[in-house]
């Protein structure tokens, strides 16, 4: 999380205390996570709503993952489902329908069309959701969503080979939208074991010169030795179904303190796809939560679950910048202030003496 993201978290704050106690606010909208983190192909996505709405005024639009360096979708890009309004569904095979009380909606994408397996995707609610008092929004709400194969999280059938990864260091990077403006770029380890267990170490990176926030390229960017500067440990597994790859992560915690701020990601998974690009493994998938935490002084806000689209692209150890944590060796790496590896890791197994 770059400094940058104190500074866009002040309008919230303030906002907060500035807003008059007879103003009545838009209806919000929250899309509902399952606990594992993803979405499997056939489920359909529940929204949530803070008071009662008009049927009529939810309107949805579905737009293929592309974002610029700023995290925006590029002009011109054509979306995959164009507008479909709760009264007009179905929209092709998609179904979008208001509960009677008006307090939340279901949609559903076709397995064999919107919802299909490993197709990541950004769902947008558009701007003018309005409740019962006529209140609209003014501004769209995002979602980067991306469904997994039905069996994905099925425990009877593990891979019993080893399923092929190349360990090594990957810049893994996000843009998080809401509830709070931030960009996330880790710097990190992983490793694998023959029984697909992986560890991942990892630290903040910050890019170098005028590189682009989103930058996957390890040589646009340094270790943050600052204060600001934080890491993240996580162990998971590979698996592989259907001639597909896949990575997942146990639960684990991001806790950064920046500037005169403290925000606390709990529950933090990553769940991917991994695919060859450039010869080499790539990562891309969703980077989940159950909740945000955010502390200044004596004030404290909470916000719900959410996701991400993540993706990881692997660093040629030739552009590795120094400071890395290492798995087996110095799991802080040139990060000085903000490090707390868990007492049990690495897990047994990953760094043997010979």
């Amino acid at each position: 999380m770059h400094r940058a993201t104190s500074l866009a978290l002040w309008p919230a704050l303030l906002g907060c205390c500035l807003v008059s106690c007879v103003y009545d606010p838009p209806p919000e909208v929250t899309l509902l996570w399952p606990s594992c983190g993803v979405f499997l192909s056939g489920d359909p996505l529940l929204l949530e709503f803070s008071e009662p709405i008009e049927p009529a005024s939810l309107r949805v639009r579905v737009w293929p993952p592309n974002r610029d360096v700023e995290g925006a979708i590029p002009p011109r890009t054509l979306p995959l489902l164009d507008s479909c309004r709760a009264t007009d569904s179905p929209c092709g095979d998609t179904e979008v329908s208001v509960a009677e009380n008006g307090l939340s909606a279901e949609l559903f994408f076709h397995p064999d069309g919107l919802g299909k397996p490993n197709a990541p995707m950004i769902l947008e609610i558009q701007e003018g959701l309005a409740d019962l008092a006529g209140e609209t929004t003014g501004l769209a709400t995002w979602y980067d969503l991306q469904f997994f194969p039905l069996d994905y999280l099925d425990p009877s059938d593990p891979a019993t080979d080893k399923v092929p990864f190349v360990d090594g260091i990957y810049v893994i990077v996000s843009t998080m939208d809401q509830p709070l403006p931030v960009w996330l770029t880790l710097i990190t380890e992983i490793l694998s074991l023959p029984d697909n267990s992986v560890a991942l170490a990892g630290a903040e990176g910050d890019e170098i010169g005028d590189a682009p926030r989103t930058t996957t390229d390890a040589a646009e960017l340094i270790v943050d030795s600052t204060e600001e500067g934080y890491t993240v440990y996580a162990t998971g597994s590979l698996s592989q179904r259907d001639g597909q790859r896949y990575l997942t992560t146990d639960p684990f915690p991001i806790s950064v303190r920046t500037g005169p701020m403290y925000v606390s990601l709990a529950s933090v998974r990553l769940n991917s796809l991994i695919v060859e690009k450039d010869g080499h493994d790539y990562l891309e998938g969703t980077l989940s939560f159950e909740g945000v935490t955010v502390r200044t002084g004596d004030i404290e806000f909470s916000y719900g679950s959410g996701s991400n689209s993540f993706v990881g692209q692997y660093a040629p150890p030739d552009i590795v910048p120094e400071g890395v944590p290492q798995i087996c060796g110095d799991l802080c790496g040139a990060v000085t202030s903000q490090c707390n590896p868990p007492d049990d890791f690495p897990p047994d197994g990953f760094c043997v003496e010979e």
